[in-house]
């Protein structure tokens, strides 16, 4: 029985080391998506995920997504995403170090944190 040709690889270069700094012209830098500056960048763009990944050492939620949205974009962003039955889950970012999460979709506080 033959061996399988394997060839020798030195690192890790991983699929975003051969995306990273290469979206398409004209589209968002981060999600590599056509999208208004005021608008989320894409979750579920693989650019996107990775990019974020390397920077915060875990996956993007929609909640990251929409970090840089006003309240009022982030809040129609929510509200359709749950609308089409998309789990959007808690904000990471505004977890309580008890481990509640100190924030509503709404933005305000929850009755534990306020």
């Amino acid at each position: 029985m033959s061996k399988p040709n394997i060839i020798e690889m030195k690192g890790n270069l991983g699929g975003f080391t051969l995306l990273k700094g290469k979206t398409p012209e004209g589209t968002c830098p981060e999600c590599a998506v056509a999208h208004a500056p005021e608008q989320p960048h894409n979750q579920q763009s693989l650019a996107y995920q990775y990019a974020f990944r390397e920077k915060h050492g875990r996956w993007p939620t929609w909640h990251d997504a929409l970090r840089h949205c006003t309240p009022e974009v982030r809040q129609i962003w929510l509200r359709e995403l749950l609308g089409h039955g998309v789990d959007v889950g808690d904000d990471p970012a505004q977890t309580c170090a008890c481990g509640a999460v100190a924030m509503g979709m709404n933005g305000r506080r929850t009755r534990e944190h306020e």
